[in-house]
């Protein structure tokens, strides 16, 4: 059985997150709190993803768009 689009993408997330969180940082001028609170916002959107309809070719760019 293939794995659903939206398990990649959390696991993805999870393989990601600390450089995630390190990227918002700097791209938020220093304020982790408001990148960790990005971050956590993304998180739950990926875990509300339904299967898409489209392949996702490159899940960690996608989590970053």
């Amino acid at each position: 059985m293939a794995r659903s689009s939206a398990s990649i993408l959390i696991a993805s997330f999870q393989e990601n997150y600390e450089q995630l969180l390190r990227f918002l940082t700097r791209k938020m001028n220093g304020d982790s709190e408001r990148a960790a609170d990005v971050v956590q916002d993304t998180y739950v959107r990926l875990a509300g993803t339904s299967e898409l309809d489209e392949t996702i070719d490159n899940p960690r760019a996608y989590i970053y768009r």
